[in-house]
């Protein structure tokens, strides 16, 4: 798995596959940009990270949590824009987890 920062990232597409390869900044504006959100059975792209850190993007909502066991919820920001998106998953790429945290998290 590709390493960002000596950590292992990678994306998970609407289809569930996770995405190991070419884990840059540019192919997740690729997987957002093809992401309309009709699909409720397709509904969401992520970013991971191997502690456990995950950026959750629905068509409206994204929500970013600690998915590991005793790991929590930062919260979710509504509507973001697509800069705003762009902006989550860079930080997460580049392990700035303050950066993520100082986000309107509600």
């Amino acid at each position: 798995m590709p390493t960002t920062d000596d950590r292992a990232v990678w994306f998970v597409d609407t289809n569930g596959a996770s995405i190991t390869d070419d884990v840059t900044i540019e192919r997740f504006a690729t997987l957002l940009d093809s992401f309309d959100g009709s699909d409720p059975e397709h509904g969401s792209l992520s970013a991971s990270d191997e502690d456990g850190w995950n950026l959750e993007i629905y068509p409206d909502v994204v929500s970013f949590e600690n998915v590991e066991p005793g790991g929590s919820v930062v919260g979710s920001i509504r509507s973001p824009s697509r800069d705003d998106l762009l902006g989550m998953v860079r930080e997460l790429l580049d392990g700035d987890l303050d950066a993520l945290r100082r986000r309107p998290w509600a």
